[in-house]
């Protein structure tokens, strides 16, 4: 994300830290807590682009989502690669498409589906378990990211 349009929310997670800050040290419990959910709320969305990535590596992709998703898909697993467009009424990060279908994007517009032959999966928070048989993901360079996976599915 270009700094101009990253550093305000920069900003506002700051004053949330120093709303934390200052509502522990006068003990008020009406500044505690909305620092502490507003600081919660941005640091997902600020991790969310920040710390996301698509890792190939020798045998599997690997898709983390900031610290709200992870998944390892196996490039035998991939039976087609295409493109879709991802509608801003859908919205970015963990969504479910329907028809067994699952995004993780950070963008909308045009986006990479990849079909399987068999349920993949991913992780959401570590913890819970989604299971999908399409998904959607918005690499930076989409057409460069279709080749390597065509070159390494066939």
């Amino acid at each position: 994300m270009h700094p101009i349009l990253r550093f305000p929310w920069e900003i506002l997670l700051f004053l949330c830290g120093i709303g934390l800050i200052l509502g522990i040290v006068t003990r008020n419990i009406d500044a505690i807590l909305p620092s502490l959910v507003g600081g919660l709320i941005l640091f997902l969305f600020f991790s969310m682009k920040r710390f996301s990535f698509i890792d190939i590596t020798d045998n599997s992709l690997r898709i983390k989502l900031g610290c709200l998703a992870t998944s390892e898909i196996r490039f035998s697993n991939i039976k087609d690669v295409s493109t879709a467009t991802h509608k801003a009424i859908y919205g970015i990060g963990v969504r479910a498409c329907g028809r067994g279908e699952t995004a993780i994007v950070t963008n909308t517009g045009d986006v990479v589906r990849l079909q399987f032959r068999e349920k993949g999966s991913l992780k959401l928070f570590g913890i819970f378990k989604i299971s999908f048989i399409s998904l959607r993901l918005s690499p930076e360079s989409q057409t460069e990211f279709i080749e390597i996976l065509q070159f390494r599915i066939h």
